[in-house]
């Protein structure tokens, strides 16, 4: 296992250029490491692919930025706080920024925190606007938020709709591993309609509870609108959440943990960037602290940066805001009246990188968090060290988060290799040409049950089954999602016999790879097969 560690060198707050790996000193836990790789990222010059308020390219150098010179700033306006004047003058801040012409390999995004959509119960973060260089689009995302800010969720909605351009449409039937300007992977994309989906019985419809939703994401057309219905912002259903400060915290540190989970995948220097006047607890009560640990696990693990800006500009209650940027090795802007002098203080000490690998020795897989440190060989008082505050190590009994256990399953899922836990069978009746020229497929499933009830404890059990009809491409064609829960004491023939599932694909002529998942949700058994189908064209 390697881990990188990205370090930011000031000195009077400017960046400190010109070092050499032989002017670090690397420590795990104390101990000192061999720094194996060492890389300059400095970044200089606008985008060549930025885009004016107008959508014109700008004038600028044709530099194309290295994949490791990425730096994703994700910008994250808490609106449980920013209210009035204070959100408009965030709001215009931002757009102020805007005006400035991007550096090569930068992208923007946009994400909120604090609205509740009926059925959502979680409160969870929202993208708004997925990484991008386009101004215009980051123009409309802020739109949006400002309609949401002035309690105008229809006028939201309606720019929010003129932001879904299809990206988990579009990268799901593509097959590629990102969307070049929505920063998802495919598995936070399938995560996006399977996670929690449930058919109802009745109607057949599904109906799915992500922990974290899109909002104004367009169901993709080759998968049937309903599975995706769940996603959709509802403008007549939205609302500025509200709560006791103990719940706003935790809802508020849950959140972000499943933010940056969600985004893990996102390549580049990755930085969320909160937007808000502090308030979130004090940090002489345990309570808030304790509260912020999932939030911060989440941070080092996926080795995200959380960046603040004090709108307020007083810092009289940031303390919690530099205990959390401290905490994952980024920076708390406090004391200073103007948004535009903060973003260009954060773009400034972020604008050179040392990226520091090292190889951990005698490394256990009990899944333990590794606190990092990094100093200079040769430091003045006037000097100071940022750096990632740490890393885990893997972990051989699995992981216990639930969102990330989804993705982990997901990239599964895409893969090419089958798991072999318990036996399952599958098989394909006669496909039944459709109206439009289509196949309806029905797919037979039949799970060995002694297999799938190994190990299980408990009186009742619960059953994933999922499939997913990949093309010749690796894009996701259609798919099915069913959840069933079972009284074992009412069901004993299982452990004998093969629990059967029949469920419907409607597919277009092609090649395809139809993989089944199938886990039990107790004991975490899964396995997954791949079976070939091949379909002619359908008679019309």
């Amino acid at each position: 296992m390697e881990v990188a560690v990205p370090v930011w060198v000031l000195s009077k707050g400017q960046p400190v250029d010109a070092l050499r790996a032989d002017d670090f000193l690397l420590f795990d836990r104390g101990k000192r490491q061999k720094i194996i790789g060492f890389e300059v990222i400095e970044r200089q010059g606008p985008a060549a692919n930025s885009l004016s308020a107008e959508g014109m390219p700008e004038a600028s150098s044709q530099t194309h930025p290295l994949p490791g010179s990425r730096r994703n700033m994700l910008l994250l306006f808490d609106l449980h706080r920013l209210r009035g004047s204070l959100a408009a003058r965030t709001v215009a801040g931002v757009r102020r920024q805007l005006a400035v012409p991007m550096i090569a390999g930068d992208r923007w995004g946009i994400a909120i925190h604090g609205i509740t959509i009926s059925g959502d119960r979680n409160k969870s973060a929202r993208l708004v606007v997925g990484f991008t260089a386009d101004r215009a689009r980051l123009h409309r995302g802020l739109d949006a938020v400002q309609a949401l800010l002035d309690r105008r969720p229809r006028q939201a909605a309606a720019i929010l709709e003129t932001l879904a351009g299809g990206a988990v449409s579009e990268l799901l039937r593509s097959g590629r591993s990102e969307a070049a300007f929505a920063g998802l992977s495919r598995p936070a994309a399938l995560t996006l309609l399977a996670t929690g989906a449930r058919r109802d019985a009745e109607t057949g419809r599904f109906e799915s509870g992500v922990p974290l939703g899109w909002l104004g994401v367009e169901a993709p057309d080759r998968i049937p609108r309903d599975a995706a219905e769940g996603l959709l912002f509802k403008s007549a259903r939205i609302r500025v959440s509200d709560g006791s400060a103990e719940s706003l915290l935790r809802w508020f540190t849950l959140a972000m943990a499943d933010l940056v989970t969600f985004l893990r995948d996102v390549p580049g220097e990755n930085h969320l960037l909160l937007l808000s006047p502090g308030g979130y607890g004090p940090l002489a009560d345990s309570f808030t602290t304790g509260r912020m640990k999932p939030m911060l696990a989440a941070f080092r693990r996926y080795g995200w940066t959380f960046e603040a800006i004090d709108v307020n500009g007083s810092g009289f209650h940031a303390a919690d805001m530099f205990y959390m940027a401290n905490e994952t090795g980024g920076l708390l802007v406090e004391n200073v009246p103007s948004i535009d002098d903060c973003f260009a203080r954060i773009r400034e000490q972020t604008r050179v990188t040392y990226l520091l690998t090292f190889r951990p020795s005698r490394l256990k897989t009990n899944g333990a968090y590794h606190k990092l440190e990094v100093k200079l060989r040769e430091r003045s008082r006037a000097t100071r060290v940022r750096f990632r505050a740490g890393y885990y190590a893997p972990s051989g009994r699995g992981t216990t988060d639930t969102l990330e256990a989804r993705l982990d399953a997901m990239e599964a899922v895409l893969g090419d290799a089958e798991i072999r836990r318990f036996d399952v069978e599958v098989a394909f009746a006669e496909p039944i040409p459709t109206r439009d020229g289509r196949w309806r497929v029905k797919v037979r499933i039949a799970v060995d049950g002694a297999g799938l009830l190994a190990g299980h404890q408990q009186s009742a059990l619960d059953v994933a089954i999922e499939g997913y009809a990949l093309d010749a491409a690796g894009g996701v064609a259609d798919l099915f999602v069913e959840n069933a829960t079972f009284d074992l004491d009412s069901v004993g023939w299982l452990a004998g016999n093969r629990l059967r599932l029949a469920r419907e694909l409607v597919l277009d002529e092609g090649v395809y790879r139809l993989r089944v998942r199938v886990q039990n949700e107790q004991t975490g058994a899964a396995s997954l097969t791949s079976t070939p189908l091949r379909l002619p064209a359908a008679p019309r």
